[in-house]
């Protein structure tokens, strides 16, 4: 890449000191920012949380803009009446969680029923963490699906008037899961025509049951035998839905699509999964002998020990050892037939 062109920049603030601290971006695409205003006429939304400053300085700020800067998706101000709310980290979750922290100055900042501490522990100032939920942006999301139930009772429902065909296959041989990992959704393919002014498609599947971690969820997807792992988004699950319901869009030409096209071109098969970190591949592990039973040995020449008390230098039979008793048994012969006699 080349840093020759600025693709796209953009002024957040007011008339007063306005400062962006921290910055990531949300698995919808959209970026957050946080930082700290004194502006009282900072860009806020119609649904934020406080839309006007509190503090006779600084008020924290959180705001959302699309991926291209050209929309303030959502903004909001954070502070109470002191005069330093200040916002220095964020980060934001596949649930649509967003967090931020900073220091808080006032003895009003906001609280929540039921938070670890609700009121200002002295000092100069306290830290502060909020907790903020993004769902996906209407704008984002597609008009309609169509919908088809799997096997285990999994939905997969695909943006409405671009797939032509949606199948349930066999997993495939040559893409094992990685250890840890267990697969929450049958194998599915399908072929698609994207809808004008699309670069792709949108997939929802809602889950059949409830699930543990379901924050360790990924798509699981294997292009000719070589397994790759896919972030997906968790949405609000549909009425009725005991399962999460999760979204992720297949582009153009990205690691979800089988050759370079999603547009009349079969995907790649896929699966939800979840599990910890990934690792390597599952090995199969060679099968033990059962409790009680003695392993196999190979089939080896048996080997000798020499016979206790001997010279080392024979081994199970001792050639001068049978040499004597041959010669004892000759000479007792004639006096045995004397007895007899």
């Amino acid at each position: 890449p080349n840093l020759d062109s600025l693709l796209a920049s953009t002024y957040i603030g007011g008339s007063n000191d306005d400062d962006a601290r921290a910055i990531t971006i949300a698995p919808t695409g959209n970026i957050l920012v946080a930082g700290e205003t004194d502006s009282p006429n900072f860009p806020t939304t119609s649904d934020a949380y406080q839309s006007s400053l509190a503090g006779t300085d600084d008020d924290a700020f959180l705001s959302m803009l699309s991926p291209d800067l050209r929309f303030l998706l959502y903004s909001t101000y954070l502070g109470g009446s002191g005069d330093d709310d200040r916002a220095y980290a964020i980060a934001a979750n596949n649930r649509g969680d967003v967090y931020i922290a900073g220091r808080a100055d006032s003895n009003d900042f906001p609280t929540t029923t039921g938070a670890y501490q609700t009121t200002f522990g002295g000092g100069n100032r306290d830290g502060f963490v909020a907790r903020f939920y993004f769902p996906v942006p209407t704008q984002t999301q597609p008009e309609g699906f169509k919908s088809k139930k799997l096997s285990d009772g999994s939905i997969v429902r695909i943006e409405d008037g671009v797939f032509t065909a949606l199948s349930e296959i066999v997993p495939p041989k040559g893409c094992p899961l990685h250890e840890g990992m267990k697969q929450v959704s049958p194998w599915v393919t399908f072929s698609a025509n994207v809808n004008p002014g699309m670069n792709g498609v949108w997939i929802e599947v809602d889950l059949p049951e409830p699930l543990t971690d379901p924050d360790n969820m990924k798509i699981f997807k294997c292009n000719d035998n070589t397994p790759i792992l896919v972030d997906l988004i968790i949405v609000d699950p549909q009425t009725g839905n005991p399962g999460p319901t999760v979204r992720f869009f297949v582009e153009d030409g990205n690691e979800l699509d089988a050759d370079g096209r999603v547009n009349g071109a079969v995907v790649d098969p896929f699966a939800v999964v979840v599990g910890s970190t990934p690792g390597q591949p599952e090995q199969q592990q060679p099968e033990q002998p059962e409790s009680g039973q003695e392993e196999e040995q190979p089939n080896t020449p048996p080997t000798t020990t020499p016979s206790a008390g001997g010279n080392g230098g024979g081994g199970g039979c001792n050639t001068g050892g049978m040499s004597i008793l041959l010669s004892l048994l000759v000479l007792a012969v004639p006096f045995l037939r004397r007895l007899r006699g």
